[in-house]
């Protein structure tokens, strides 16, 4: 049997057919950009005893990470902080973002008292955001960006431009960390913008 098709636009000036064409089509779809995932917040342990030792002595509590058994350390004229108790033994320099074990210390002097003022903040010492950035938490002399306090120190490509987390993460399901990019020569933000936190190091 021959099919027989009607052309019900046939009759229909060009423009009213464009006009009845586009209504039926809608608009295009918007897309919509993948949710992160949920921040993994892990609370540090070294996995092992690094063979690597230096020599050194903690004198005092963490800055960085503040709980019990992470201390601020000197090797020579280098302070370390965190280092973190393994056993007997105390772990400095370790990174488990990238996955450096660090060094053990080989103390010099016995572990100090832990201080009183320990607490378990909502913070790490370390993150990991979802651009790839690794943040460090800033320990020493802390400096100001668009009225926000220094707290992260990140890695940054290009070695014109320093990066940094201004105030502190902002926690829930997915952390965010306040970014400034800025020029290190003259201080001009190049870049300011939320960044969801892929990782905490606590």
């Amino acid at each position: 049997m021959k099919e027989t098709r009607i052309n019900v636009f046939s009759g229909l000036p060009f423009f009213i057919f464009i006009f009845l064409f586009g209504c039926a089509a809608g608009p295009p779809p918007i897309a919509i950009g993948p949710t992160p995932a949920p921040t993994e917040v892990i609370r540090y342990a070294p996995a092992e005893i690094p063979a690597k030792e230096r020599p050194g002595h903690c004198w005092t509590d963490s800055i960085a990470a503040s709980r019990k058994g992470a201390w601020r350390c000197m090797t020579g004229n280098e302070i370390y902080d965190p280092c973190f108790e393994l056993g007997a033994a105390v772990v400095c320099d370790a990174n488990p973002a990238d996955g450096k074990q660090g060094f053990r210390l080989v103390l010099e002097k016995p572990l100090p008292p832990p201080g009183s003022a320990i607490a378990e903040p909502e913070a790490g010492w370390l993150i990991q955001l979802v651009d790839g950035r690794i943040c460090n938490r800033a320990t020493g002399a802390r400096g100001m960006v668009a009225g926000g306090m220094t707290t992260y120190y990140c890695t940054t490509e290009n070695p014109d431009e320093s990066a940094v987390v201004l105030g502190e993460l902002k926690t829930g399901t997915i952390w965010t960390a306040e970014i400034a990019v800025v020029e290190r020569i003259g201080g001009k933000i190049r870049e300011q913008k939320t960044v969801p936190v892929l990782r905490v190091w606590q």
